[in-house]
């Protein structure tokens, strides 16, 4: 799976120590780095589909000041979606009211239905990217059926009931910004998101930074929205909860070489609905899980061709 980094803050702070420690761990997600980072009302934007290890652009990047009230930070471990500039997170997207979004995602959509259609209109071929436009989809969609501009409390509410709508069979941890709130979710029975409150700020984290002490387990299924380093608003848990542990178990077990694949998941699916657990010799993965591991197109250490043909680093963008 993928690390996400969040912070959100009272006021500017230098980003680069918790930078430096979380991309760390980029040898165990080498498929794409990025982060985006707000000054006043600009948010400056990068990501490039290397490892953030050996990319040399992040190294220099690193070297200068970054300072910031927030900040999304993300490293990747593909399990869809192959490795390219648009399918590293952040994602960036845009209400029709121009309200800017960056969105980062550390999980699966299984049970995807409602989000496929936005299959044609996304850049990359990630389900991240497609549930980012699925919210924005349902607030533009909400606005234009009241004709006016949503309250924070009627935004709140709609996001809320969409991420606990879209729970059930699904890993749902995430860290996005609307230009006016960091939100943070995770709806995992292990802990797979970890917190570190103080009266200036917050920092969300997949594994805890050791550097900082402090942190705890962010309660599951609840969303949070953060100001300026303050909780403005949080839900009731929603008590969707995926087992990620025996998902990691389905994936490497599904992945021997010859061994069938099933299409829809529809045995774990039940069973995150359910709770009941079959034998893990009954589960099936989904198909898409395995193009890449059959077809040997997986980039290093993977045994592809990680490197080759990749676009030069890209320069800061600001939104």
């Amino acid at each position: 799976m993928c690390e996400i980094l969040a912070i959100d803050a009272r006021r500017s702070q230098s980003c680069n120590p918790y930078l430096r420690e979380f991309f760390q761990d980029s040898p165990q997600h080498p498929h794409g780095w990025g982060m985006a980072w707000w000054l006043e009302d600009d948010v400056w934007f990068d990501k490039e589909p290397l490892p953030a290890y050996s990319s040399d652009y992040l190294a220099y990047l690193l070297e200068q000041p970054i300072r910031s009230k927030r900040l999304i930070a993300h490293i990747r471990n593909a399990t869809r979606g192959q490795v390219s500039y648009d399918n590293c997170h952040p994602f960036r997207g845009r209400e029709r009211s121009g309200a800017p979004w960056v969105f980062a995602h550390n999980g699966t959509l299984l049970a995807d239905e409602p989000v496929r259609p936005y299959a044609s209109v996304q850049r990359g071929s990630t389900d991240s990217e497609r549930l980012m436009l699925y919210l924005i989809g349902l607030l533009d969609d909400t606005r234009a059926r009241h004709g006016r501009e949503l309250g924070f409390g009627e935004r709140f509410a709609l996001l809320s009931d969409a991420l606990a709508g879209l729970a059930p069979g699904n890993k749902v941890n995430v860290a996005f910004s609307d230009g006016d709130c960091l939100y943070v979710h995770t709806n995992t029975i292990q802990p797979t998101l970890y917190q570190r409150v103080s009266e200036q700020a917050v920092q969300y984290c997949t594994v805890p930074l050791p550097s900082w002490d402090g942190w705890e387990e962010v309660p599951r299924g609840v969303l949070y929205a953060w100001r300026d380093g303050a909780l403005v608003a949080q839900s009731q848990p929603h008590g969707q909860l995926f087992d990620n542990d025996e998902y990691l178990r389905l994936m490497a077990a599904e992945a021997t070489p010859g061994r069938e694949v099933g299409a829809l998941w529809p045995e774990f699916l039940t069973c995150e609905r359910s709770d009941s657990r079959p034998k893990l010799a009954e589960r099936r993965i989904r198909t898409e899980f395995l193009t890449c591991e059959r077809s040997g197109s997986w980039p290093e250490p993977f045994g592809g061709s990680f490197g080759k043909a990749l676009p030069a680093p890209v320069g800061t963008e600001k939104t």
